[in-house]
């Protein structure tokens, strides 16, 4: 790794992945002329694969009860108010929840390593697992598949 990309990647930065991409490009099309574009494109690739995220502690200003009508649209009545909990338990409300521990992210903390085939498979293919309809919509889709058990303390 270069000293350059290992400066760039401890540099503290407050910007989400979308945000630090852009900037990113803005940065390496102000450099000198010759500036390698493939470290450019090294830069990009590997935050495609490490996004930066806000902090876990960081509460979403929605709120769990923010979330409330997104539930609704995508799961059955019956199960909302389940659904809600589980938000609840697992992410308070955050959409950029991660779990240090596990890896697992967004409002219902879906796995990372399942969520391009199971996002794929629920119809939200290239979305974020830090886009809340799209976390919400494959965790209903999940709850329709195969009920509760991919949320064994949550879920209960």
């Amino acid at each position: 790794m270069s000293l350059l990309l290992a400066a760039v990647l401890v540099a503290p930065v407050g910007h989400g992945p979308v945000d630090y991409a852009d900037w990113l490009t803005e940065w390496g099309h102000r450099a000198e002329p010759a500036f390698n574009s493939g470290l450019i494109a090294e830069f990009h690739d590997f935050f495609d694969r490490h996004p930066v995220r806000p902090s876990v502690g960081a509460v979403s200003p929605r709120g769990v009860e923010g979330w409330r009508a997104l539930i609704t649209t995508h799961f059955p009545a019956f199960q909302v108010e389940k659904a809600w909990r589980v938000v609840a338990c697992e992410s308070a409300g955050d959409p950029n929840a991660v779990n240090q521990t596990g890896g697992y992210a967004g409002l219902f903390q879906h796995a990372p390593t399942q969520w391009k085939e199971r996002s794929t498979k629920a119809g939200w293919a290239g979305a974020s697992i830090f886009d809340p309809e799209a976390n919400i919509a494959v965790a209903a889709w999940l709850v329709g598949r195969d009920g509760w058990g991919h949320w064994p303390r949550c879920g209960r």
